[in-house]
């Protein structure tokens, strides 16, 4: 079978499937398949912390098993802030990022989770962020720094 079966397959052979879980990425040359964390339909990302689970194959078997270290299912932790956030419309996303990027580095763009975790109080928060495919990284755009109209319902 190829990468991705093989993965779906130990996967599951050892219980790993603890959230939901989508086909995120392959790379033939290493070996290795990925698997991205996503809630409510949307993906999870954080710089610092799992959120796929990658497996690398070796010659007789697994090489490298790498996955998250929580479940957002079974956290009582886990608190959500769409009722609250904005995010702006995607023309304007779009026009912000290629003042800061190359257009021809620009992979893709979409809508995500940003994993926040307060270690202190154990909280989880996952904020909804436009997200974009810059070279081998997903990065998220900030607009904490602008002003300007509330759009939407009050």
């Amino acid at each position: 079978p190829d990468l991705h079966q093989k993965g779906i397959d130990y996967i599951n052979n050892h219980a790993g499937w603890t959230d939901q879980f989508i086909y995120n990425n392959w790379s033939p040359y290493e070996h290795k398949v990925s698997f991205r964390l996503y809630h409510e339909g949307f993906p999870v990302y954080n710089e610092n912390v799992q959120t796929t689970i990658d497996i690398i194959w070796g010659e007789e078997g697994i090489y490298q098993y790498d996955r998250p270290y929580f479940e957002l299912k079974k956290s009582r932790r886990l608190e959500h802030l769409t009722s609250e956030a904005y995010l702006p419309p995607g023309d304007i996303v779009i026009e912000k990022l290629l003042e800061q990027v190359e257009p021809k580095d620009l992979q893709a763009l979409r809508i995500g989770y940003k994993f926040n975790q307060d270690s202190q109080k154990s909280i989880i928060s996952l904020e909804p962020r436009w997200f974009y495919l810059y070279g081998e990284n997903w990065l998220s755009i900030s607009f904490d720094d602008q002003g300007g109209e509330k759009r939407g319902l009050e």
